[in-house]
């Protein structure tokens, strides 16, 4: 019967001892099937070196060359490219969402804090245990928190997975390598006092820097909810005098996209508001339907979002809320998605109130198109009690007085940067 090849090669070399010898093996590259730098054995019979030799391949240190003997890098390499990666056309193809963002980012921390790490592994060869050390010490090594670190580990578990659903590893070495805790962040939240001082008219010749479009970029997060990717990527045929039909948001880099998670939707616009944004279209040097309403130095381009958060923090300092305590309390241009949920929390049902924000889940995304005027009254009495009925003019209130029901509550109920 004929002997089975082996997937390497053995060779007898001669030390420096007189008379002695080691063996050295060359095994054959696990994708190309060409033989590698051959490596000593450390032993000097050939039985032992043989030995040896299938112990490397027994253990997963080399893998013989066939498909399961895939590296880790060749196949990283592809599966967080946008254009070439066969599980972001998969998803795609199935409607199911993926941003390039998403994928741009996962591809950096691959390249950054995996690969480094298992440099020169195949697929098959990385253990379970190897990935909870990794995992364990990524925080430690780097001074990252978890839920960093945990995005980081999704990244690699993702491709993982996919690795074992395509056939090319036997097992997901993944399966019992669980995140690491994370600690809650609440994101703080402005007093309705303190938003009256930011967010009236008189304030913009002065912490506003008389920027109509930054004072009106926080006036609408804070009275509507709207996320600042979809602030940016509003469109001038998509405001309304009672309400914006979110459709877009602008994703950094590359442009419009649909909002996220798919929560197109209605929102209702309070009557100060929609005279504001009415002035600042009007004023704008660009008409079309499809123009933006917060453009940048370039048509088709918005204000960078760096201008909107450095607005809002040259204007808390104005009111006496400098660096310190504006880090202490955790605000940011985010936190306008906060306020208002917290002014409407208990004054509207939360099932309107996530039709508003886009705070829903995958059931309720087709429930928004049937949203009848009828179901925004009792926002609309909210936000026309906080913010105003009417204005005068961009020098009138756009916050009327605080209620003294208000009933601020600094959480929110939902994850930060929904």
């Amino acid at each position: 019967m004929e002997r089975a090849k082996r997937p390497y090669s053995i060779q007898k070399r001669a030390c420096t001892k007189k008379n002695r010898h080691i063996y050295y093996v060359q095994f054959r590259h696990p994708e190309t099937g060409a033989y590698m730098t051959a490596v000593s054995s450390g032993k000097s019979s050939k039985s032992e070196a043989l030995n040896w030799a299938d112990e490397q391949l027994s253990s997963g240190k080399v893998i013989a060359a066939e498909k399961k003997g895939i590296l880790l890098e060749t196949y990283a390499r592809e599966f967080w490219d946008w254009d070439k990666s066969t599980y972001v056309k998969g998803k795609l193809l199935r409607k199911q969402r993926i941003h390039r963002t998403h994928v741009e980012k996962s591809a950096g921390y691959l390249e950054r804090h995996v690969l480094p790490y298992f440099k020169g592994r195949t697929l098959a060869s990385i253990t379970p245990g190897e990935i909870e050390s990794w995992l364990l010490g990524l925080g430690e090594k780097t001074g990252l928190k978890a839920r960093s670190v945990n995005l980081i580990y999704t990244a690699f578990r993702t491709l993982l997975k996919e690795a074992h659903q395509q056939g090319i590893t036997p097992t997901d070495p993944t399966l019992r390598v669980r995140t690491l805790a994370e600690e809650k962040s609440s994101r703080g939240v402005l007093s309705i006092a303190e938003a009256q001082k930011l967010l009236t008219a008189e304030a913009i010749p002065t912490l506003w820097r008389g920027n109509l479009r930054l004072f009106a970029a926080n006036l609408l997060a804070a009275s509507t909810g709207m996320r600042e990717g979809e602030i940016r990527g509003l469109q001038i045929s998509q405001v309304f005098a009672t309400h914006i039909h979110v459709k877009f948001a602008w994703e950094q880099g590359h442009g419009l996209k649909e909002a996220k998670w798919g929560s197109m939707r209605n929102v209702s616009l309070p009557t100060s508001v929609a005279e504001v944004l009415k002035k600042l279209i009007e004023a704008s040097p660009y008409e079309d339907p499809t123009d933006l309403v917060f453009y940048g130095e370039k048509r088709g381009e918005p204000l960078h979002a760096r201008l909107f958060i450095d607005s809002l923090y040259t204007a808390l300092a104005g009111i006496g809320i400098d660096e310190e305590a504006r880090k202490a309390r955790k605000i940011d241009f985010h936190s306008w998605r906060h306020f208002l949920n917290s002014i409407s929390r208990g004054r509207v049902p939360d099932e309107k109130l996530r039709l508003m924000t886009g705070h829903r889940s995958v059931e309720m995304t087709d429930r928004y198109t049937h949203l009848l005027e009828e179901d925004y009254i009792e926002i609309r009495k909210v936000q026309d009690e906080v913010f105003g009925a009417k204005t005068s003019q961009a020098g009138g209130n756009a916050i009327a007085t605080e209620p003294s029901s208000a009933g601020i509550s600094t959480e929110d109920e939902t994850a930060d940067r929904e």
